[in-house]
């Protein structure tokens, strides 16, 4: 009896224990499932995603295939400035030489590439490059003429230019020389370049001669008038000539304001006016 008593506690034991187990096994799983579901309910949300957006990728020209058209602008022509000078101003040229000879200077010229039809002005100063007009000068009338002897006697240095004479003026100039004038004394003693006197007379008709003591530089003027004491510059009713040589010595008048009797006189001439006289003169002309 005591040991039914006692197999029955046990078996009462072994049982409580295999409930008391298999309760902490349910529990236990419980508390795992729970346990899951907490830690299922604390996950991060998963966010979908989403496709992103495509980026759409620009094409690059290419530039090495690419024609790029480039509108140039139209040539301009630059206007040609027209000079009007002589047909070949490039070899258009005067050279002058001079040298002193015994009557005075001798000038010489060469052209080239140049149409003197007007002739030339063959021009002399005290000072390099004299010009036209401003300066003494002889007029060469003859385009073919290539020399001329200055008479200057008087010792002194001058500078030429001679020029291409077209309607007017001076077109083209040569060099500038310079020479020194032979020195010359007149009979009387006096410097031939210091003008003393001019003696005039009549030669009959309209002729008429002086003679001068000394030399004029710029040559002389005749001037003429039916009133006494003609001058120049001129008075109204007064006429002149002009001769630049030095050595001219005659003349011959007309009668520009009808016939009858003119006074005359004639004076060296110092550019623009005249310095020393003459004595006067009658003449009739016709």
């Amino acid at each position: 009896m005591g040991k039914k008593i006692y197999l029955g506690a046990i078996i009462l034991a072994l049982m409580a224990m295999s409930l008391g187990a298999g309760y902490l096994l349910a529990q236990n799983g419980f508390f795992q499932t729970a346990q899951k579901k907490d830690n299922a309910s604390k996950e991060t949300p998963k966010i979908e995603e989403q496709n992103p957006i495509e980026e759409t990728a620009l094409e690059e020209p290419d530039l090495a295939s690419a024609e790029t058209k480039v509108e140039e602008p139209a040539p301009v022509t630059p206007k040609e400035e027209v000079i009007q000078t002589n047909e070949n101003p490039t070899s258009a040229y005067i050279k002058l030489s001079a040298v002193a000879v015994d009557g005075g200077i001798k000038l010489s010229w060469t052209v080239g590439g140049i149409n003197a039809l007007d002739g030339f002005k063959l021009v002399k100063g005290t000072a390099p490059n004299p010009t036209y007009p401003g300066s003494s000068y002889i007029y060469i009338t003859d385009t073919a003429k290539r020399s001329y002897t200055w008479s200057i006697t008087d010792g002194k240095t001058y500078n030429f230019r001679i020029c291409q004479y077209v309607e007017g003026k001076c077109v083209i100039y040569s060099n500038n020389i310079a020479v020194k004038a032979p020195l010359k004394v007149s009979e009387t003693g006096e410097s031939a370049g210091e003008v003393t006197s001019i003696a005039l007379s009549s030669a009959g008709g309209s002729k008429i001669t002086w003679k001068t003591s000394g030399y004029s530089e710029s040559g002389f003027k005749v001037v003429w008038s039916k009133a006494s004491g003609p001058t120049y510059p001129c008075r109204e009713g007064d006429k002149y000539h002009y001769y630049s040589d030095p050595s001219k010595s005659s003349d011959t008048l007309e009668s520009f304001d009808g016939p009858g009797a003119y006074y005359v006189r004639v004076c060296e001439y110092l550019g623009g006016k005249c310095g020393l006289y003459s004595n006067q003169i009658t003449v009739t002309l016709e």
